[in-house]
């Protein structure tokens, strides 16, 4: 396949990092390749992309755009979602023209991500906290207060026991999948199913239902994987890269079912 691709004008994305390849092509050869593949090639930004062997569409990194992070080299494992995110205005660096991609992000960083995705594709973060009982570390200057207020109201996340969120907490990996979960659910955001079922033995249904539910939708849309052991480690802190790869990966999966190539995933309560 890698050969008919490349006669048929496509080149090898350089940098794919996993089992598939990425290729793309310039716009003239569209036409061509939708009728030789029967497949629809989709506009994902600059050019087009597809994936061998699956075809599913991946949008992918440019010479167009520019890297404004001197500790993100070109090699880095997380660059084309980290440059990707940057141009989307989902994640910003840190200053000094630096990402810190090996950080440990916060619960506030990761609620802010989310509260931009849901401002600026469903112009949807508007809230009311008027039922709501004053989150005592949450200052109004603070500059995720209403991300936080925002989540807080919609039930993406939740307070401890004494009216706490801890913004500066790290955010773990089952934190991050928690919180995708309950905004895809409660903004209707359809994701694909175009995996098998996997049940990891550290989420069970009988511990954490709902967090068992977030791992199984977000595993089956490709947007979290586990370990090769069989384990998810729901407690493991997420770095500032594997934030942005996540949530590149949550942006493609949730664009290719609104455009009508899959079926989305049914939400259960």
């Amino acid at each position: 396949m890698s050969n008919f691709l490349n006669t048929l004008g496509f080149q090898e994305f350089f940098g794919a990092k996993n089992n598939s390849k990425d290729y793309y092509v310039n716009k003239d050869l569209k036409k061509s390749i939708d009728k030789i593949l029967n497949y629809k090639i989709k506009d994902v930004g600059i050019g087009y992309s597809m994936r061998e062997p699956s075809f599913k569409m991946f949008p992918f990194y440019t010479a167009e755009t520019t890297n404004p992070f001197s500790d993100v080299s070109e090699d880095h494992w997380a660059f084309y979602s980290i440059i990707q995110c940057r141009d989307l205005g989902l994640v910003s660096g840190v200053g000094d023209n630096k990402f810190d991609p090996d950080r440990v992000v916060t619960r506030a960083e990761i609620v802010q991500v989310l509260y931009s995705i849901c401002g600026k594709y469903y112009h949807n973060n508007s809230f009311d906290l008027t039922n709501n009982n004053t989150i005592k570390d949450v200052n109004d200057n603070d500059w995720y207060a209403n991300a936080v207020q925002w989540a807080i109201a919609n039930k993406i996340v939740s307070l401890d026991q004494n009216n706490q969120f801890k913004p500066n907490g790290p955010a773990t990996r089952g934190f991050t999948c928690l919180s995708l979960y309950n905004m895809a659910k409660r903004f209707i955001i359809g994701l694909p199913n175009w995996l098998y079922e996997k049940e990891f033995y550290d989420v069970q249904k009988s511990s954490n239902e709902q967090l068992a539910k977030a791992v199984k939708t977000l595993y089956l849309a490709e947007i979290i994987s586990g370990y090769p052991d069989g384990y998810f480690h729901p407690d493991d802190s997420l770095t500032r890269a594997q934030m942005a790869v996540i949530i590149n990966k949550f942006i493609y999966a949730k664009s290719e079912v609104e455009s009508g190539y899959y079926t989305p995933q049914k939400y259960t309560d």
